[in-house]
């Protein structure tokens, strides 16, 4: 599933899939039911002949096979683009050994195309895990970094209903006006900025869901 947040034209940065490799990755997991971590799947890329770049506008979204293999792409357009590819878990495992037909499910029907069977008793031979991947483990320490840096900053002006900073030579266009209860400060505004924003709240806000380029 990817999310779209900004037009993306041809050679834009979208993503790549390969619309063959349903097949391909479902005769992989038939021949390994012991099951496979993910550094199993990078060879089966060259078996796939089918290969699209998906493009879109802003607002779209892209469903696809969770055995469809798909991988970034580079940004040759110059503008950035901004998409976010979350986890979607299946609400119970796939069964590809129904009695009626109708109750197969579009993503089972795919599966056993891939496969070509009409039905298959798969059976796991290891009780199934909940992998975690590294991104997602990456996004949740940035987002507690940013939690942190957040409080911290809420507890130093936590006695203060604003900020406010003194004028400039280039501030003329906007009177001197103090609220009652605000801080004041003498530094220039970016000086600030930067103080409050450098550290991992700052790099908190660089994360995953990034323009490619």
């Amino acid at each position: 599933m990817i999310f779209i947040f900004s037009d993306i034209k041809p050679r834009g940065g979208g993503t790549f899939g390969a619309l063959d490799s349903i097949g391909v990755v479902a005769r992989f997991l038939a021949q390994h039911p012991e099951g496979v971590n993910s550094s199993g799947f990078k060879t089966l890329a060259s078996e796939c002949h089918d290969f699209i770049e998906w493009t879109g506008n802003a607002g779209d979204l892209v469903l696809m096979h969770p055995y469809m293999l798909h991988a970034v792409s580079q940004n040759h357009s110059g503008i950035p683009r901004f998409i976010i590819n979350p986890a979607l878990s299946l609400a119970e495992p796939m069964n590809f050994n129904r009695a009626n037909r109708d109750d197969y499910s579009p993503v089972e029907l795919a599966v056993l195309k891939g496969l070509e069977s009409t039905g298959y008793d798969f059976q796991p031979t290891t009780p199934r895990r909940i992998i975690v991947p590294a991104q997602a483990e990456e996004q949740k320490r940035l987002r507690e970094e940013e939690k942190l840096a957040l409080a911290r900053i809420n507890e130093r002006f936590r006695f203060s209903s604003s900020i406010y900073f003194k004028p400039h030579a280039h501030d003329h266009l906007h009177p001197y006006r103090q609220p009652p209860g605000a801080i004041t400060f003498n530094e220039p505004r970016r000086q600030i900025e930067r103080s409050l924003f450098r550290g991992p709240a700052a790099r908190a806000g660089r994360s995953r869901m990034a323009p490619a380029g």
